[in-house]
């Protein structure tokens, strides 16, 4: 069984997605004995794809996965947790938004069978609507749940035995909080960890239309199954 299994979705990281890789060896080198990195290019138009495959010639331990269509972010990490081997699981923006520190400091508090939920320590510096939706976003998720969980989409650290046993439903961006969601129902523990996070939203997706009409089904279908639990109770 591999230590660690770091799941990268791709799409069109050119610039970026060698700097990514080159932050998870640097982080992984004096705290894990073994891992993989699992990219999965989603179908890029770029040079994205020939960047992998020279460094997936380089590194044995990077695996490169091809969609032939364009399938998504939440599709695209599925596609490598099905792949993936690891004792833990943990999804890294391909865009290199992450340093050295921050990601060897999530890496240092992993504990078995329990979640790492990573949180920024500097939430203000995203755009203001991006700040403001994501705000209102974990103060539902954290009330209808009775948690005080500070970010549901951060990149987290999982169980892997436990997430490859999850049927994730979700497509849009609010698959991670539907994995976190199910860990509470199954009272696994969690650690929160902050971290300085570099913000990309000018280039960020979570606010196309298809991003944010599927966080709405998904907070109400979390409000009508809350509301339909207290009922039965």
């Amino acid at each position: 069984m591999i230590d660690h299994s770091f799941i990268v979705p791709l799409y069109n990281e050119e610039e970026n997605i060698k700097g990514t890789v080159e932050t998870i060896i640097n982080s992984s080198a004096s705290i894990l004995d073994t891992y993989e990195i699992i990219i999965v290019n989603d179908y890029s138009t770029d040079n994205s794809m020939s960047i992998c495959r020279d460094l997936e010639g380089q590194y044995p331990f990077i695996y490169v996965i091809s969609n032939s269509k364009n399938l998504g972010f939440a599709e695209s990490f599925k596609i490598g947790l099905d792949r993936s081997a690891g004792n833990f699981v943990q999804y890294i923006p391909s865009d290199n938004v992450i340093c050295t520190k921050s990601l060897t400091k999530l890496l240092e508090h992993r504990f078995p069978g329990e979640l790492t939920l990573q949180y920024c320590l500097n939430p203000k510096e995203r755009a203001w609507s991006r700040y403001l939706v994501s705000k209102l976003y974990g103060q539902i998720l954290n009330f209808l749940n009775k948690t005080q969980i500070n970010y549901f989409n951060g990149l987290h650290i999982y169980p892997g035995d436990f997430l490859r046993g999850l049927n994730i439903i979700e497509k849009s961006f609010s698959f991670q909080a539907e994995i976190v969601v199910a860990a509470i129902a199954r009272n696994i523990s969690y650690n929160q960890v902050g971290t300085t996070c570099a913000f990309k939203d000018e280039t960020s997706s979570a606010l196309r239309i298809s991003n944010i009409t599927g966080v709405l089904f998904f907070l109400l279908k979390q409000i009508f199954a809350t509301c339909f639990l207290r009922r039965l109770t």
